[in-house]
């Protein structure tokens, strides 16, 4: 009796063990877990120490040196006075930028009240369209770590607008061009 008992299991699980299913035909095999995707590396809080002379070379390296003055006195590195150097006094600011899974984007200013807002979204890897009601701005990112720099595309082409031409201060101010920003969250 014993016999027949391990006979039958071990023809029971052979039975079980075989598919004979064309496997190009075979139903999918379904899943109860879901697996979210994976975040974008951009998703997140970055913070950086921005200076007067930082943002007045990457206005001046984007032909956009005209707006300094107003620009500088404007983000609070300056009391606006007309002094030979614009840069003069300056004192450094905190700032960041935020990416929230749901496409939100903001700016912190030093005190860490929201001062900028709008959306996003990736268009591919390491570039990214903010977007505003004076247009939308892309920018290409690069993430190393817990750090990252942004690179705004700014058209060649000259602005007929105030709307064009703010954009374009806007990216430059955003960005920092070529400096490496802080992941805080």
């Amino acid at each position: 009796m014993r016999v027949l008992v391990v006979a039958l299991f071990m023809i029971a699980a052979a039975g079980c063990g075989s598919d004979t299913s064309d496997p190009t035909t075979a139903a999918p095999a379904t899943s109860t877990a879901t697996t979210e995707p994976a975040a974008d590396p951009l998703v997140g809080e970055w913070k950086r120490t921005n200076t007067c002379r930082q943002l007045a070379t990457a206005l001046k390296q984007a032909g956009l040196g005209d707006a300094t003055r107003e620009l500088v006195a404007g983000e609070g590195f300056v009391d606006g006075s007309s002094t030979t150097d614009v840069c003069a006094n300056a004192v450094d600011r905190d700032h960041s930028h935020f990416f929230t899974p749901e496409g939100q984007f903001g700016s912190k200013d030093a005190e860490g009240d929201i001062v900028d807002d709008g959306t996003y979204t990736i268009t591919g890897p390491g570039t990214v369209i903010i977007h505003k009601e004076f247009g939308d701005i892309t920018f290409h990112y690069t993430v190393t770590g817990d750090t990252i720099t942004f690179d705004p595309v700014i058209p060649d082409t000259e602005c007929s607008t105030d709307e064009c031409a703010f954009s374009k201060l806007w990216s430059v101010m955003v960005a920092y061009p070529g400096l490496t920003w802080q992941r805080v969250g």
